[in-house]
């Protein structure tokens, strides 16, 4: 879930990394929490998320990066993949 802030939430089942968050393989997180990587890189003005996307074992997160990351090109976009990396 992502809030109108870009903060970008997940829950749900946290095996194969599918969530992004720092939890134990094969623990099921029953309220959203924070991405936490996400969230303190938009807090330092490096990027800003603009649409997430999750399927069973993966989350896809579209960002714009800002003028002090990436100077050559600022507000260049960026995929970031997480999740199960078992699937073709």
């Amino acid at each position: 879930m992502l809030t109108s802030l870009g903060v970008v939430f997940a829950w749900g089942s946290a095996e194969s990394g599918g969530l992004g968050i720092d939890a134990e393989e094969d623990v099921d997180i029953a309220s959203p929490v924070p991405v936490e990587t996400l969230r303190e890189a938009s807090e330092i003005d490096l990027l800003k998320v603009q649409q997430v996307s999750a399927g069973e074992n993966h989350t896809l997160c579209l960002v714009s990066m800002t003028q002090q990351e990436d100077q050559e090109q600022p507000n260049s976009k960026r995929v970031f993949v997480w999740g199960a990396n078992d699937r073709r």
